[in-house]
């Protein structure tokens, strides 16, 4: 049976949420959980993402804390008999069952309850100054209401929170080591040099900014918008796909950001980044979608003239294929090689190609 409330006194007591102290908890948690949610994210590229968390809060959470100044908080107001609540319907008295304050950093949240599961919120961020002050008024309107009040310490919850993050990021990390078992493979760096190539005859192609040469077996069989198609005159079973993008392809908007935050602003750098990842949740993740359903991987890491870049090899569905992918020029262009055979090509055949590429001057 609930209590009738008390009608003595006609009061609108207001109860608001302290930015400031709102303000000090966000960057109290952030100091700490910040780096560590950077890291598992990014792995080895955390300090620019925890930069650009750190500059997109300079804006946010002030912003947030007003908001919170304004709209956080609610009235006890006796000639409705109800609490009201900046957001959300009124709450009668005689419906209130349960007060639930959580008190942490000096800030209480605070809801109700008006029976079995559901919570009501009423406050995120009071002053703990508000506590006796707010028990005493909702006893004396409420008098069988049941208090229920939870206080941790600080050190405890930022414990918790770093320990949720590091538990969930070990087992998503040991989810993707057993779906894509090739996001192990690490790149083999090369720093192959100009004229290392081999001596079979080649027939040089173009496309946009850049010059290519392959060799004469290859036939040139058309060209699909940006892609060049070329196969195996004899066996017909080997196929290259060639494509350049003039303008260094972006995964993402905002391009510059992005290469900030991440140090990925087009797809040579998204592979590079993702290649070379032994941990980070971002990373691996793009390394399993470019790796997905090869095996027997094999990387390397190029660095050719003026040229960087990436290749993967592996086999799949019986077929053996290629992927070099390399951005040059103060424009970044990206040329990308799509190759497909009965046969891997060896690194002196990745060689060749590579070293006969060049931007063309205009």
């Amino acid at each position: 049976m609930t209590g009738r409330p008390r009608k003595g006194r006609n009061m609108n007591l207001q109860y608001r949420g302290n930015g400031l102290l709102f303000l000090r908890n966000v960057y109290l948690y952030a100091a700490v959980t910040a780096p560590l949610l950077s890291l598992c994210l990014m792995g080895a590229a955390w300090p620019r993402l925890f930069v650009g968390m750190l500059l997109l809060s300079l804006f946010l959470v002030p912003l947030a804390a007003f908001l919170v100044s304004r709209i956080d908080g609610f009235s006890l107001d006796d000639a409705k008999q109800a609490i009201v609540r900046r957001l959300g319907r009124n709450i009668p008295y005689d419906s209130v069952k349960v007060l639930d304050v959580n008190e942490t950093s000096g800030v209480l949240k605070v809801s109700v309850r008006q029976g079995g599961l559901v919570s009501l919120p009423l406050a995120s961020a009071l002053d703990r100054r508000d506590k006796l002050r707010l028990i005493t008024e909702l006893r004396e309107r409420i008098p069988l209401i049941e208090i229920r009040v939870r206080a941790s310490a600080d050190w405890k919850v930022l414990f918790a929170a770093g320990l949720i993050v590091v538990l969930a990021t070990a087992a998503f990390h040991a989810y993707l080591y057993a779906r894509h078992p090739a996001i192990r493979v690490l790149p083999q760096q090369v720093d192959w040099k100009k004229g290392g190539g081999g001596t079979e005859i080649t027939r040089e192609h173009t496309a946009g900014l850049y010059s290519f040469s392959l060799p004469i077996r290859f036939h040139y069989r058309g060209r699909e918008g940006e892609v060049f198609f070329f196969e195996d005159a004899g066996t017909k079973r080997t196929e290259i796909k060639v494509a350049v993008k003039e303008q260094a392809a972006r995964p993402f908007p905002g391009p510059e950001v992005y290469r900030f935050v991440t140090g990925m602003g087009d797809y040579a750098e998204v592979l590079e980044r993702a290649y070379s990842a032994r941990f980070g949740v971002i990373p691996l993740v793009l390394k399993g979608i470019a790796l997905s359903g090869m095996s027997d991987v094999r990387l390397f890491e190029v660095r050719y003239d003026a040229f960087r870049g990436s290749i993967a090899q592996g086999s799949k569905k019986g077929t053996e294929l290629t992927h070099i992918i390399l951005a040059g020029g103060a424009a970044r262009a990206e040329i990308y090689f799509f190759i497909s055979g009965p046969v891997r090509l060896d690194e002196q055949a990745l060689q060749d190609i590579v070293t006969r590429i060049h931007i063309r001057r205009p």
